[in-house]
């Protein structure tokens, strides 16, 4: 039987809950595990592009 390469693509995903109020947020997040960024990186590289994007608007 043949393996579909995408199934090995991202390393498990990881489920955060956070209640606010009475409203309860489940995130689901997926990252790739051949990735060569680290989290601080790329929370660094949002971050300019959403400065960057509310310097243009």
């Amino acid at each position: 039987m043949q393996k579909i390469q995408s199934e090995n693509k991202y390393a498990p995903p990881m489920r955060s809950k956070k209640k606010i109020g009475n409203t309860t947020f489940i995130v689901n997040s997926f990252f790739p595990q051949t990735g060569n960024q680290t989290i601080a990186s790329k929370l660094e590289n949002l971050i300019k592009a959403d400065v960057q994007k509310q310097t243009v608007t």
